[in-house]
């Protein structure tokens, strides 16, 4: 399973997709963005992988589509245990919207909340819980399914 969008633009015989492409999901989540606020800025953290840099390159397509700015765009290795570094260059340039094509792991997630302004849950595509940082680290259904705790 994966999301990169030229997986399927192949034409192999045996080749489905069961997931969202990468496009897919840089349109659904720069549309709700807009509805929730009106950002002009945009930051993107993306990991050196297919998924990373194809979901960045689409988030970057489909922001100058709606007039969203790009201010910022960072990639880091897979895997790495820790890139608070990253996050306070990103969070330096005040982007009103950052863009994550990544894998949160718990210590990902614990660090992104850590100095997040606000950020939105979602499961199955909806927007189950929202908050600032501080309010989502501190929040039970958080703990449990996203910190391991």
């Amino acid at each position: 399973m994966a999301s990169k969008d030229d997986i399927t633009r192949q034409n192999l015989q045996w080749t489905f997709r069961l997931s969202a492409t990468t496009n897919d999901y840089a349109t659904i989540l720069l549309d709700m963005a807009t509805k929730l606020g009106k950002p002009k800025t945009m930051a993107i953290i993306s990991e050196n992988t297919d998924f990373g840099t194809s979901g960045a390159k689409s988030a970057k397509e489909y922001a100058a589509k709606k007039g969203i700015t790009v201010v910022a765009e960072e990639a880091y290795s897979p895997g790495s245990p820790d890139y608070r570094s990253t996050l306070a260059s990103i969070k330096a340039k005040n982007p009103d919207l950052v863009f994550m094509t990544i894998l949160l792991v718990e210590q990902n997630v614990y660090q992104s909340l850590h100095i997040a302004h606000r950020a939105y849950v979602l499961e199955t595509g909806h927007v189950v819980l929202s908050g600032t940082g501080e309010q989502l680290l501190n929040d039970e259904h958080v703990k449990k399914a996203f910190l391991g705790m």
